[in-house]
């Protein structure tokens, strides 16, 4: 309200997520009472921009979306991992595959390690990163203790040597549960990084991962299917690094954040000089 009375000609408000149950009903009050006097709505997806009109009543012509984006030379490919798997103890071409998420309920972690048991049926050697920190790691270490996985699974913590870790991976995950994820910068990274990724289908994932092409899509809890899927990139090496390429490329083309910066820059210009006349 303070910019408008402030005569503050436009104003864009963000909005970055597609609802947390425990919050959706405060927010909703709290956007009806604002948005009437907001020039537009950023939405991060078409997804994005469907729940917003679907669940929280805004104006489709309100809405306009704006991806965000990332630093994608931060994330470069193929840089040198020797160090780094000599510290975590993995042999020099021993199978990973990782996950970079807070360890918090809605990020899934236990379909992830359920998937992981199952694929160490099919490939014994294979070894898997959970990074990041949370409320859930004790009760996530024990569930991997009670799968057999001791050894296996490397919980690591917050790190700030993600975009090493994942030159460290052969497949990128993510687990979430619905609800939670709408644009999701992890699986940005991991594609950034030319990582295949293999991701339950939540929030906008849909958009950001072309199914068979830049990585895989399952059902949220389904443990069975994410382990398949990962068996599958883990077992074809050359498959792997087809899709991660493809998917370096799609961020590049469409999730930079200087392509984020400039439609951000070229929508402001064009509001201000609608708002002029």
């Amino acid at each position: 309200m303070i910019p408008l009375a402030a005569g503050v000609r436009v104003r864009i408000a963000g909005i970055g997520s597609m609802g947390k149950v425990h919050r959706v009903r405060r927010r909703l009050f709290i956007n009806r009472l604002v948005f009437p006097f907001v020039t537009r709505v950023r939405a991060l997806s078409f997804t994005h921009k469907n729940y917003l009109v679907r669940e929280e009543k805004i104006p489709a012509g309100k809405i306009v979306i704006v991806p965000n984006g990332i630093e994608a030379e931060r994330f470069l490919p193929g840089a040198g991992t020797l160090l780094l798997r000599e510290a975590l103890g993995l042999h020099e071409k021993q199978p990973v595959a990782g996950i970079v998420a807070m360890l918090r309920p809605e990020k899934g972690h236990e379909t992830f390690l359920r998937a992981a048991a199952r694929v160490l049926e099919k490939i014994p050697d294979a070894r898997f990163l959970i990074i990041g920190e949370g409320a859930e790691r004790a009760r996530l270490e024990a569930l991997a203790s009670g799968l057999g996985m001791n050894g296996k699974v490397h919980f690591l913590g917050v790190r700030e040597d993600i975009p090493a870790l994942l030159n460290l991976m052969d497949v990128a995950v993510l687990s979430s549960r619905p609800v939670v994820e709408t644009l999701s910068n992890a699986v940005l990274e991991y594609m950034a990084a030319a990582k295949p990724v293999v991701s339950t289908r939540v929030g906008s994932l849909a958009e950001q991962i072309e199914e068979g092409k830049t990585g895989y899509l399952v059902a949220p809890g389904d443990s069975e299917a994410m382990a398949e899927k990962i068996t599958e990139l883990l077992g074809n090496p050359s498959r792997a690094s087809e899709m991660g390429k493809a998917g370096r490329l799609k961020v590049l083309g469409s999730y930079t954040l200087e392509g984020m910066i400039r439609q951000m820059e070229n929508l402001f210009e064009t509001l201000l000089q609608g708002a002029a006349k």
